[in-house]
């Protein structure tokens, strides 16, 4: 299972619809915002419910951004183990470095669509 956090629901179909088409089998799960993907992550956890294998996470995001959401999840105990990939515009050095004090993976979100296919490969070779 892949949870897709992005405001942008452009980018969120486009990325689904690429992970699918290479892996019809995968389990794709959307939240437009960091904190609707942290409830939902919060809930699932105290119900002991399946966690996703992958995390996507936007780094420019309103109400909770990346930023965020990735430090919250990173200091709490039975989430800090999510495997996280940033997918964002953002090719900020700071943006690079903070993912990097966290083992975190910066992916720049591409402009063609044959090079999206190949980031969500990549993606899926994370499950």
């Amino acid at each position: 299972m892949i949870l897709l956090i992005d405001d942008d629901v452009d980018d969120i179909s486009l990325l689904k619809e690429a992970l699918l088409s290479i892996n019809n089998n995968c389990n794709v799960l959307t939240a437009l915002d960091g904190n609707k993907a942290l409830a939902g992550l919060k809930e699932a956890r105290d119900k002991n419910e399946s966690l996703p294998d992958l995390v996507v996470l936007d780094i420019s995001m309103p109400i909770m951004d990346g930023r965020q959401l990735l430090a919250i999840l990173k200091n709490e105990e039975k989430l800090k183990n999510l495997p996280v990939v940033i997918l964002t515009t953002s090719s900020n050095i700071s943006d690079i470095n903070y993912c990097k004090q966290f083992g975190i993976e910066l992916i720049t979100k591409p402009f063609e669509l044959s090079e999206l296919y190949k980031i969500a490969d990549k993606l899926l070779s994370y499950l």
